[in-house]
């Protein structure tokens, strides 16, 4: 993991060439903007499909096409999740030097962390995926990659640049905590999401449906679980493994928001996931009034 320029107006305009290119559409068609940040997301009503566009170099692609590998699965064997378009071939599209995946558009809407109705839904949800990925046999990466990724941005002095230097030396002494307490634990690794946080499920009239599967890989179900901040969802927890890997998933939250830190809903993330770290026993107070 690097830190991540957001796509500028002029990088905007040829990902939206890119995508009408890669769709076979020409002229000056309805092209709507969901976000821009690593990557662009564009509504194309023409064809009721949603650009995932993103840089294309080797790393990009692998995640990419991994993506597209791990959705068809568990769209096939009827797990909640947003397949691809069924016209997007197996491999993303590559148009010069940007990658572009096709998704069906998907009428939906978001729910927060505050809707412990829409909480014990994704949990339903992810724990269907769960059960759908166990048999999933092609390669994926550890989830450690990403974690360990985190902690070398903590480690150099000239990267986060938005992180106070007390905040980073308590990051690191969190990490470096977390880890020691991890070192030679048994951790059974299984198919799992890899970043299932709010913001990567729709809820439809159809139920909750899982999203975004680029960071699909091996670890522990107590990864995914620790995002929804409802442990009692997931009955075969570990909860010692499930309190570490929460306090290691703020952390990494923190450090991936703060290479965003121009998007001010990162910069919100950060800072919320920096107040549970300092002050757990605010937070705890907080999910046990959601969630009584």
């Amino acid at each position: 993991m690097s830190e991540c320029s957001r796509f500028d107006d002029e990088k905007l305009a040829r990902a939206i060439a890119a995508a009408k290119a890669a769709a076979r559409l020409a002229g000056d068609i309805d092209v709507r903007v969901l976000y821009r940040s690593r990557r662009v997301a564009l509504l194309l009503p023409a064809i009721a499909a949603v650009a995932r566009i993103g840089p294309a170099d080797p790393a990009c692609l692998a995640a990419d096409a991994r993506e597209l590998e791990v959705a068809r699965h568990l769209a096939k064997s009827g797990a909640p999740v947003v397949g691809p378009s069924a016209f997007m071939p197996p491999a993303p599209i590559v148009v010069e030097d940007l990658a572009v995946t096709f998704w069906p558009h998907t009428e939906h809407t978001s729910r927060g962390y505050d809707d412990r109705r829409a909480i014990a839904q994704a949990a339903a949800a992810l724990r269907r995926v769960h059960e759908r990925f166990a048999d999933y046999a092609e390669p994926l990466p550890s989830y450690w990659e990403r974690i360990e990724a985190c902690g070398a941005l903590l480690c150099r002095r000239d990267a986060l640049p938005s992180l106070h230097r007390g905040d980073r030396a308590f990051l690191r002494k969190t990490y470096d905590r977390v880890c020691a307490a991890l070192s030679g634990r048994d951790v059974r690794n299984v198919p799992i999401h890899g970043d299932a946080h709010m913001d990567n499920v729709f809820f439809t009239p159809a139920g909750a449906l899982w999203t975004d599967f680029e960071t699909a890989c091996l670890g522990p179900r107590e990864w995914d679980a620790a995002a929804l901040s409802d442990p009692a969802a997931f009955p075969a927890l570990d909860h010692d493994l499930y309190r570490l890997l929460a306090d290691l998933r703020s952390v990494c939250v923190i450090v991936w928001c703060s290479t965003l830190a121009h998007d001010p809903k990162k910069r919100e993330a950060a800072r919320e996931q920096l107040a549970r770290l300092r002050d757990p026993r605010r937070h705890c107070a907080r999910s046990e009034a959601i969630h009584s």
